[in-house]
């Protein structure tokens, strides 16, 4: 074998993780309750689900045991991240299995009938949907990034917003915004400020 050609394909090899890692915003780690959510050992995630929470801390609803829900991720309006359930454990945020099974869910801080989804919010949610649209190769379009209010029944065909016809995050989430911020941040571009909504 050519080490000239083989070490620098080596370097580039090596460095893609580090670019992905380099990425990752600041997470606090707060476990749900192991009753909430189901233990696997996935690989494989090719969607996100966004939800807004009908209050201000999911993460302390997904620890506790009566809940019997959660999400991988709490955005709170100040912008820190809480990571409730592993990557490869599925939560159950969807009110569809097959999208429980292959989606990472983050839930906002906030009510989907408020337009109170704060600036560092959405930036901070959409630098964590880029993270992990690089780690997990999901394409950043909104066939792979959705709303709650667009996950399909799991019985009723045409009927949406999982089992219990959940409408989040609500009209007041500013999707195009939103999506351009996730392809700024993944690109390793600063994102402009927000213009007036």
């Amino acid at each position: 074998m050519n080490l000239r050609l083989w070490l620098p394909a080596l370097a580039v090899a090596c460095a893609a993780p580090a670019a992905v890692a380099q990425a990752r915003p600041p997470i606090t780690q707060y476990p749900a309750h192991p009753g909430n959510y189901r233990r696997a050992n996935r690989t494989y995630v090719n969607m996100i689900v966004i939800h807004k929470a009908q209050g201000n801390n999911s993460a302390g609803w997904s620890a506790n045991p009566a809940a019997t829900s959660s999400s991988h991720y709490d955005v709170h309006k100040n912008g820190r991240i809480y990571q409730c359930v592993q990557h490869k454990d599925i939560a159950w945020h969807a009110g569809n299995a097959t999208v429980n099974a292959n989606s990472i869910g983050i839930e906002h801080g906030g009510y989907a009938q408020y337009n109170d989804t704060t600036e560092v919010q959405y930036r901070s949610s959409a630098q964590l949907v880029a993270y992990l649209c690089v780690l997990f190769r999901i394409p950043i379009d909104r066939r792979h990034i959705i709303g709650h209010a667009e996950v399909p029944h799991p019985t009723i065909p045409g009927r949406f917003g999982g089992r219990n016809a959940h409408w989040d995050p609500g009209p007041h989430w500013r999707w195009d915004y939103f999506m351009n911020l996730v392809r700024a941040y993944a690109n390793g571009a600063a994102p402009a400020p927000s213009p007036a909504p």
